[in-house]
């Protein structure tokens, strides 16, 4: 944390920072139907190790009213391939390949 003026303690959170997080060479994982609250750098995240793939997972039907993001509510890392998030009215920060998102009403 540090202070933005006198009272005001502003959070940094750090790029690891997600509610829920696939994270390493991981395949084929499903994500569905979470209320995530609170706040982070993002609700979901999936993130790619230094080698191997990550690839084919799915976020489906995650509820996010009441989180605050401050990069985006979904983060899809460099040299993650074919992630699939449907949801409703949400941010993506995509850096993957192969990326879909599908919005629901």
């Amino acid at each position: 944390m540090y202070t933005k003026s006198v009272g005001e303690c502003i959070t940094v959170f750090g790029a690891n920072s997600a509610a829920i997080e696939i994270r390493g060479i991981a395949q084929g994982n499903m994500v569905m139907n979470n209320r995530i609250r609170g706040r982070a750098r993002a609700a979901l995240a999936v993130v790619a190790p230094g080698t191997g793939t990550t690839g084919n997972n799915t976020f489906v039907s995650n509820y996010l009213d009441g989180f605050q993001s401050s990069l985006a509510d979904v983060f899809v890392d460099a040299g993650v391939t074919n992630t699939v998030v449907v949801g409703r009215q949400i941010s993506v920060e995509d850096h993957g390949g192969g990326t879909v998102v599908v919005p629901m009403p």
